[in-house]
């Protein structure tokens, strides 16, 4: 899923599922084809380097994507950036946004040992 395949980005809260959801799941195009599909953008910069990531949860499974241009990148003596190091700050920081992202879902699909023990004693 990306801003390529759907138009239906927006900046108000129009997801009845997560608040942090990008998507209009009330365009009629949203419903017909992606109503299973919760988005939200994240750039991140370190120094001379940003890049946009695509936090997506499709069908419950999260995932997280970017297409990375960095195009030519070097160093050599006296270079005052370095732009390898903040190339793998970025992605350093955006494996852990997915870290925090995935396990968020995850919280959320569990709960509380106390339920599944008062269900467990329930007579059924």
């Amino acid at each position: 899923m990306t801003n390529a395949t759907v138009s239906a980005i927006t900046d108000t809260a129009q997801c009845p599922v997560y608040r942090w959801c990008e998507l209009d799941h009330t365009d009629p195009d949203i419903i017909e084809h992606a109503a299973n599909a919760h988005e939200k953008h994240l750039t991140i910069v370190a120094g001379d380097v940003s890049e946009t990531f695509l936090l997506e949860v499709m069908n419950g499974r999260p995932r997280i994507e970017c297409v990375f241009d960095g195009g030519e990148i070097w160093i050599e003596p006296g270079e005052a950036t370095n732009t390898f190091e903040n190339v793998a700050e970025v992605f350093t920081k955006a494996a852990a946004e997915y870290e925090r992202f995935a396990k968020a879902l995850s919280t959320r699909l569990t709960r509380p040992h106390s339920v599944t023990a008062e269900l467990a004693d329930r007579d059924v």
